[in-house]
């Protein structure tokens, strides 16, 4: 028990000195997102997993990078 909390410890404490990122650079921003699954009639589309129902898009706020909206 005490080496397995020894090497929890080391791992968390080498991942929070080098934090590891993947990007794959190689693969374009998307042009647009969507929220779908079985919400999307209660907030204004004709049925639910349609990807393609504007009332579901998210923009794209360029000053935090993070897609969003608010739904009723």
């Amino acid at each position: 028990m005490r080496r397995s909390l020894t090497a929890l410890v080391a791992f968390l404490t080498i991942v929070a000195v080098f934090p590891l990122v993947a990007t794959a650079d190689h693969t374009s921003d998307p042009l647009s997102v969507a929220i779908v699954g079985s919400l999307q009639t209660e907030i204004g589309c004709p049925g639910d997993w349609q990807p393609e129902c504007a009332a579901s898009e998210l923009t794209y706020d360029a000053a935090d990078g993070v897609w969003q909206a608010t739904f009723s």
